[in-house]
């Protein structure tokens, strides 16, 4: 079965919960004008995406820099507090959900793409917390 969701993986795939992907994040052409840059947003969060950074240098390789695995979002969520993160990530997704641009770039992340991919990326990442991201 691994084999063949190795296979079936293509370079704009992103590795989620060890063994799961989330399919299809795709650079779109950097070409739009109403494309919205979310660095100021994900300030709140800097020191969670940072020590996410592990697998190269955002500059160097994008979202693929990045250590999605659950084991990794836990662990660097406990660091920093598991409540005062996923205050910042849901505040985060919440901000860019409300933009009515459908692209979205971040020079910290090295991305450019629609926003749905990276609300989704968020989704993921928010679910690896206790109760699935949802308070008792």
């Amino acid at each position: 079965m691994f084999k063949t969701l190795l296979k079936s993986l293509t370079k704009c795939d992103i590795l989620l919960r060890d063994i799961n992907w989330l399919h299809g994040i795709k650079i779109v052409q950097r070409t739009s004008n109403s494309a919205v840059k979310i660095d100021e947003y994900l300030k709140p969060s800097a020191r969670f995406w940072d020590q996410l950074e592990i697998n190269c240098d955002a500059g160097c390789c994008g979202l693929e820099a990045f250590s999605f695995k659950q084991k990794d979002i836990k662990c660097v969520a406990s660091r920093l507090g598991e409540a005062e993160v996923l205050s910042q990530l849901t505040e985060l997704r919440d901000q860019i959900s409300k933009h009515t641009a459908n692209t979205i770039y971040s020079h910290r992340l090295n991305y450019w793409d629609k926003k749905q991919g990276f609300i989704a990326l968020l989704g993921q990442i928010i679910e690896n917390f206790p109760n699935g991201g949802t308070p008792d």
